[in-house]
């Protein structure tokens, strides 16, 4: 048997991609040019980890801030958004209603979230939230999507996703607990008053 050498360090490498030319991935010329038999692409996936964020932050999935922008058509071929917003405004509904307005401010809370499911009308159940913003009942925007894809408030795509509202479900832990405080105060100030009439009812006698 033959030594192994010393000064030699041997390391492995694993290709995943054997039909991507790694040239051209790392470095944008490849000395083949279009004669070379594997794939040009620069193309890269995020990582695992760049993912999680994305889906902590609540950003996953969205292209832009704006994506309505990108809209061309609902998948049944209908018109346009330009056509739409003219229906609209030929229509009359584009018009400010001040009425909706002030409905609208009454079912809002003093941070701007929504107090109750704009479909159930009901307070928050596991709320869940929208791409386009709104939030609902986790039982009512599956319902609702199981009859009509888009959003109930603004008729969006929604693309089946809903996360969790973490802003309404903290602040519903916030209300309950301040619930749970001020219940335990009432009892223990109701506990107090009885401790006081006994001992009058005591010096009395």
């Amino acid at each position: 048997p033959i030594r192994a050498p010393a000064h030699l360090r041997v390391s492995v490498r694993w290709d995943y991609q054997p039909d991507i030319c790694k040239d051209y991935k790392e470095t944008g010329y490849c000395g083949f040019g279009d004669s070379c038999k594997f794939l040009h692409d620069r193309s890269d996936y995020k990582h695992g980890w760049q993912i999680e964020r994305e889906w902590d932050d609540q950003t996953y999935g969205n292209v832009d801030d704006n994506s309505q922008k990108y809209f061309v058509g609902d998948k049944k071929g209908g018109h346009s958004n330009r056509s739409a917003a003219w229906n609209a405004f030929a229509s009359g509904k584009d018009q400010p209603d001040h009425h909706h307005e002030d409905q609208s401010d009454e079912e809002h809370d003093e941070d701007g979230l929504p107090i109750r499911c704009p479909i159930c009308r009901e307070p928050f159940r596991e709320p869940v939230v929208t791409k386009c913003g709104h939030y609902f009942c986790e039982s009512c925007a599956l319902s609702n999507y199981r009859i009509n894809p888009l959003c109930g408030v603004c008729q969006s795509s929604t693309g089946g996703t809903f996360k969790p509202a973490k802003e309404i479900v903290a602040k519903l832990k916030q209300q309950n607990k301040l619930k749970e405080e001020l219940g335990q105060a009432s009892a223990s100030s109701k506990n107090n008053n009885n401790d006081d009439d006994k001992s009058d009812d005591e010096d009395n006698e």
